[in-house]
């Protein structure tokens, strides 16, 4: 970078809470220009449209009401990885089309 003076940038993933954190709208959108059909597309926003979650309280207290997922991928879920991969890929996308390197 410095014999050709260009600027060196560094971009750091958290992954411990990464899945938690894939808003689905851009979701959609990177699965649609990756090339995924729509139906697909529409199985999986209905899917997701209606998942909800639960937090257990403890002994006492019990289980929490359910409560909607706006974001994020469903944990545990085997398709859940590749729907983070195809999010992630469209930040890589982006920054390429910016003449951006991206190494791995």
């Amino acid at each position: 970078c410095q014999m050709r003076r260009r600027k060196l940038f560094g971009l750091f993933v958290d992954y411990e809470s990464a899945f938690d954190s894939v808003p689905h709208e851009l979701l959609w959108y990177e699965l649609g220009m990756s090339g995924v059909s729509s139906r697909m597309i529409r199985t999986l926003r209905a899917l997701y449209g209606f998942a909800t979650l639960m937090v257990d309280k403890g002994r006492e207290d019990g289980i929490s009401h359910p409560i909607n997922v706006s974001k994020g991928v469903l944990q545990g879920d085997s398709l859940s990885p590749l729907l983070f991969s195809c999010y992630l890929r469209g930040i890589e996308l982006f920054l390429e089309l910016k003449v951006y390197t991206v190494f791995h």
